[in-house]
């Protein structure tokens, strides 16, 4: 299997997103949605209320406003108390999601003109979109079982520059990575840092997902000491992703100022700036106070920890017999996603089928690589589905991957 084309890259969520519109009775554990828990059309309205009576007007809400954001403040002392990151309203710039953040980052460090964005993979398919999007040469860099490590990137860029093309940033998720579930230990953290340091590559961290387990080690920004950290986050997970608010944290000088202000002259040519009403309801839910984004993600991960240990409780009673049908899973204690190892190839066929004949809808692995891996295993998102459909859902799985799957779907 080659590497993906363009048109492959750029249609991996849009397939997903129009199998679950076509079988809306099939229980999905496809999408990396967020539960929506306490968020209604009230709280939004007073949300806006509260932060338009302390930060600016509602007239403000409804022009245009500055390309690097309004709730930079608010953001910059919610990061220092949550996630022991030293920075400054100037350090950030607030984003249309964490996708705008990619697409404006690999712009800024001008890798469709010279050098290597590494990915370590399996990643997030937005980021290799991305990638593709702006032109940039791109590598995947395989993950082990605690995610990368300095050794991996050592390799990587000795592979990079015997190309040509040196490695010039690195894509990660340190904590829960999407799909995978990994997690890098504190100690593999501070050599990853060390090793980026030593071999002038910029680390794109993306944090999505560190908040479903309070356990986590810091996150790489807050063990940066060197400005290597290029830090990615958003609300959408622990907010709602249909505000479209997501951030970068870049304090690197950068043309004479940092690279979050670069980011900001740059965001004035795509989408000149993030709905300063789409901010103000994010800041009135979760910034106003440090404890409120503190208590908002307790509370979320609690409820992801428990519908993850419902579906991998429902795993373990459906295959009793997993070594003898050739499956194996992870169980990891964070994040929005199991993995399942199979026998069989699953590809966007085989997933069409299974949501069909079998009523369940799942992620091919497949889609987050860029070229032959993930071909025999499924991800299995836990974040959307309702806790009570999880068991029935594992069910109808179970009788889809019984019946055979490579006869039935796959080409």
């Amino acid at each position: 299997m080659t590497n993906k084309t363009e048109a492959q890259v750029f249609g991996a969520i849009g397939f997903l997103n129009e199998v679950m519109a076509r079988y809306p009775q099939a229980i999905s554990f496809a999408p990396g949605a967020p539960l929506l828990d306490g968020i209604s059309r009230d709280r939004l309205i007073a949300a806006v209320d509260e932060f338009t009576g302390t930060a600016t007007g509602w007239d403000a809400l409804f022009q245009y406003g500055p390309s690097q954001g309004i709730i930079n403040a608010d953001l910059a002392r919610v990061l220092t108390a949550t996630a022991g990151l030293t920075v400054g309203a100037s350090d950030i710039t607030v984003t249309v999601g964490a996708q705008e953040a990619f697409l404006l980052i690999l712009r800024a460090l001008e890798l469709h003109r010279s050098g290597t964005l590494g990915i370590v993979a399996p990643a997030f398919a937005g980021i290799r979109g991305a990638a593709a999007f702006v032109g940039a040469r791109t590598t995947d860099v395989l993950e082990g079982p605690v995610g990368v490590e300095a050794e991996g990137l050592a390799a990587a860029c000795a592979e990079a520059e015997a190309r040509g093309e040196p490695l010039r940033a690195l894509y990660v998720a340190p904590d829960f990575a999407n799909p995978s579930g990994t997690v890098i230990p504190l100690r593999a953290r501070r050599d990853l840092l060390r090793a980026a340091r030593e071999r002038e590559v910029l680390l794109i961290e993306d944090a999505t997902y560190g908040f479903t387990d309070p356990d986590a080690p810091p996150c790489l920004k807050a063990l940066d000491e060197h400005r290597v950290v290029i830090h990615v986050g958003t609300f959408a997970k622990v907010c709602l992703p249909g505000a479209r608010v997501g951030y970068v944290v870049a304090d690197q000088p950068w043309r004479g100022s940092t690279l979050a202000t670069w980011l900001a002259t740059l965001k004035n040519m795509t989408t000149v700036n993030t709905s300063p009403l789409s901010q103000a309801m994010v800041a009135g839910l979760v910034l106003s106070d440090p404890a409120n984004l503190a208590d908002r993600e307790r509370q979320l991960a609690q409820i992801y920890r428990d519908k993850r240990n419902l579906l991998l409780a429902a795993l373990d009673d459906e295959f009793p017999d997993a070594a003898a049908l050739g499956l194996s899973w992870n169980r990891p204690t964070g994040g929005f996603f199991v993995v399942l190892q199979t026998q069989w190839e699953l590809d966007h066929a085989a997933l069409r089928y299974c949501a069909e004949h079998h009523g369940v809808l799942w992620t091919p692995m497949r889609d987050f690589y860029a070229g032959p891996h993930g071909d025999r295993a499924l991800r299995l998102s836990c974040s959307h589905v309702q806790a009570d459909q999880i068991r029935d859902g594992v069910r109808r799985l179970g009788g889809f991957l019984r019946a055979g799957p490579h006869r039935e779907g796959s080409q």
